[in-house]
């Protein structure tokens, strides 16, 4: 049998949400893309942007795709997403859910890989692979900051290789996340998993949207192990001018600034302790509850670790015929971090070419509708 005809059954077990709040050119952008890769899955837009621009353009795009428009109030703020979301994922009517942002390009066909693995091993809650970040450099082609034009991967982060989480208890899969930490976020979701994690999101309210997408990361973890498939699963533009990290950076609110938060204490108070309910299903635990506060001191540590890594180490791949085009190390940096900075330098990085070679190919020019 055909390896497509195969694959189709799985075409409606698996539903992408994408959330939107202005950004209209990205929107098109993601919309042409999914359009020229043909999309088999359903995808619900849920919309809390001003002026609803993609609201004009469900009729084109519906007959190439499978589209459910669901029209939200205008989100005010990181309260009003998460409202949106919750009631979003309430309509997903799939067994898998997938998030995605309009300035991200995913993998079809490897989405597959990730619900099969799913069907096939129940104890698991989350499946995902490779996230592959890249900046877009040069003069962009429509004159929108970080849109269209030339492409660069990079690898500069702290932390290591995304490694699956498979530890039989909830508790000790919180311990290995956190030691490790890379954000499932992106990954294939059992829908009743991502549904119980934004409603209780929705319920506690967490000022940091940082400190929240952590907290996702880790709830989800309570409901089961999660695979990392060795696949090339998203590319990721690491933070246009118009994402919510560089929208924080604008307003001042860098890591140290958001700790410094009138709202923080209450934040991470919430965020502990109800993910210390959860495992002890009971009054919360003192020692879990001490357990979770000392797991995101050490995240912090790799975080403010990445920070200043980042000033002393940079290393930039770009996509010219697949080969390494600029490898930079500057030469002062401390002895303590020379093995680690060893351990960087031959980090394995992987690219699925063909991947990388058609979203090379559709960024090279502006498209329109």
């Amino acid at each position: 049998m055909d390896k497509d005809k195969i694959l189709q059954k799985y075409d409606n077990d698996l539903t992408i949400i994408l959330p939107l709040y202005s950004r209209d050119k990205f929107t098109l952008r993601w919309f042409l893309y999914a359009s020229s890769q043909r999309c088999p899955f359903k995808i619900i837009v849920a919309d809390g942007s001003k002026n609803k621009f993609f609201k004009n353009k469900i009729e084109y795009f519906s007959k190439m795709l499978r589209i459910e428009y669901q029209e939200y109030p205008e989100d005010q703020g990181y309260f009003d997403y998460y409202r949106k979301m919750s009631l979003a994922l309430k309509k997903v009517e799939t067994k898998y859910v997938l998030l995605v942002d309009n300035d991200d390009f995913l993998n079809f066909d490897s989405l597959y890989e990730s619900i099969i693995f799913l069907e096939n091993h129940p104890d698991y809650a989350l499946c995902g692979g490779k996230v592959n970040n890249f900046y877009i450099k040069g003069k962009c082609l429509d004159g929108h900051a970080g849109l269209y034009g030339d492409r660069s991967y990079f690898y500069n982060s702290v932390y290591e290789t995304a490694t699956s989480v498979e530890d039989e208890h909830d508790f000790e899969r919180v311990r290995t996340h956190m030691a490790k930490y890379v954000s499932n976020f992106y990954d294939v979701h059992r829908t009743v998993v991502y549904q119980n994690a934004f409603d209780k999101l929705d319920e506690i309210k967490l000022h940091d949207i940082f400190l929240a997408e952590l907290f996702l990361s880790n709830y989800a973890l309570l409901f089961g192990k999660t695979k990392k498939l060795d696949i090339s699963h998203l590319s990721r533009q690491s933070n246009p001018p118009s994402s919510c990290a560089q929208g924080e950076k604008l307003k001042g609110n860098g890591m140290m600034v958001r700790l410094l938060a009138t709202t923080w204490s209450d934040d991470l108070d919430k965020y502990c302790r109800t993910l210390a309910l959860q495992i002890s299903m009971k009054n919360t635990d003192d020692e879990k509850y001490l357990f979770i506060k000392k797991g995101y001191a050490d995240y912090l540590k790799l975080c403010l670790l990445g920070s200043f890594y980042k000033r002393f180490v940079g290393i930039f791949i770009s996509i010219k015929g697949f080969v390494i085009e600029k490898f930079k190390l500057k030469k002062y940096m401390s002895s303590d971090l020379l093995p680690y900075i060893k351990y960087r330098i031959f980090y394995r990085f992987s690219i699925h070419y063909s991947q990388a070679k058609k979203l090379s190919l559709f960024l090279k020019e502006d498209k329109k509708v």
